[in-house]
């Protein structure tokens, strides 16, 4: 069989969904090399994009530049049930369609499975983030032969939201960080200036302003205290509001907003970090906490969406709707030895309890069903 992977989220910079797309494509490769995958993605100009992306090289994969714009091609399909992405691949012999990235295009000869991995929450300002980010994903569930929820967390919400039928609805948990993320080798130094560390875009929903205002406590109750903020991700619709809160007493001086980082450099930041957290209130997955588990970092995470689903019993919660808790928290890990040793020790099992091979083979056998399904 010939399947056909949507892989243009990869192409808009590091992010989770991405990291996803890169991986389970690999895994999916290397899984099943009795199969022929034909890695895709539509957008008008710079093919050099798709193949410089990190996706895998195999007798069994390959790469098709689909050159049309995005902002034209897929309202266009939307609008008119143009068939255009479907008619390219079922001239190259596609068997079936896995949107791996929230959208699948207009299909009536392929299978078409789609990756839902959040529903909900606050968008970015216009028309084309509505269109993108909310009717799109709905419209792709909606009319797909087979819808597959990253967590079951994104399960429940898909299913009531969009009103599907639970039987097309199938959880497969995301497989585990980069293996570059692992427990340090050596001590870290006693004389380093420990420190907070959140990871992930400052976007409204990751909910930076409020770890903020936690460590703006801490601090204010032991202004002797020797401690810094970390943040490190692309900037978001929140980085104003970040930035401004930065320059303010009693954080000033205290928090560095370093912006994208290298998975090189963030594994170092989370081998050094004295708790990294995770506040948000929407995430579909969540790798942030299984990167930082995996580098032995104590981890507290909002008790939201898929968080405590992906923490397993290996991460402190905290609930973003009460006041205090998170400041409660911060203070429980920076002040208690056993506590954050504790952490520690049960980071690394729970990461390495998720698997990209595991993933991959129930995508595929997802993919297969649906296929057989459509046939008979």
């Amino acid at each position: 069989m010939k399947i056909a992977l949507d892989v243009a989220a990869l192409l808009d910079g590091d992010s989770g969904l991405g990291f996803y797309v890169e991986r389970i494509a690999a895994a999916m490769v290397s899984a099943a090399p009795e199969h022929d995958f034909l890695m895709t993605a539509a957008f008008l100009r710079g093919a050099e994009r798709l193949e410089r992306a990190r996706l895998p090289r195999a007798s069994n994969a390959a790469r098709l530049h689909l050159a049309a714009p995005q902002r034209l091609l897929l309202p266009a399909e939307e609008a008119t049930g143009w068939r255009w992405r479907e008619r390219n691949l079922v001239s190259r012999g596609v068997d079936a369609y896995l949107g791996l990235g929230n959208t699948l295009p207009p299909l009536s000869r392929l299978p078409g499975v789609v990756v839902i991995h959040h529903v909900g929450g606050k968008l970015p300002p216009g028309p084309w983030a509505r269109f993108f980010f909310e009717a799109l994903p709905r419209r792709s569930a909606l009319r797909a032969d087979a819808v597959i929820a990253v967590s079951e967390h994104t399960r429940v919400q898909a299913i009531s939201r969009w009103r599907l039928d639970p039987a097309r609805v199938e959880t497969i948990l995301e497989g585990g960080p980069d293996p570059i993320f692992k427990v340090a080798g050596g001590v870290r130094p006693s004389n380093a200036q420990p420190y907070v560390l959140h990871v992930g875009a400052l976007g409204a929903r990751k909910n930076v302003p409020a770890l903020m205002a936690a460590f703006a406590r801490v601090i204010e109750r032991d202004p002797a205290r020797r401690l810094r903020l970390i943040l490190a991700g692309r900037p978001g619709d929140a980085s104003a509001q970040v930035a401004r809160l930065a320059a303010e007493p009693p954080l000033v001086g205290r928090v560095e907003i370093l912006g994208a980082v290298a998975r090189e450099r963030l594994v170092s930041l989370y081998q050094g970090a004295a708790a990294v957290v995770v506040p948000s209130r929407l995430e579909g997955f969540g790798f942030p906490v299984l990167e930082a588990m995996a580098c032995a970092a104590p981890v507290i995470a909002a008790a939201a969406s898929s968080l405590p689903e992906v923490a397993g019993g290996a991460a402190r919660l905290f609930d973003p709707d009460e006041p205090g808790a998170l400041e409660r928290e911060l203070i429980r890990v920076l002040d208690d030895a056993e506590v954050a040793a504790e952490l520690r020790a049960k980071g690394p099992e729970r990461a390495a309890s998720f698997s990209w091979e595991r993933s991959a083979r129930a995508t595929l056998a997802a993919v297969l069903r649906t296929s057989a399904a459509k046939k008979s």
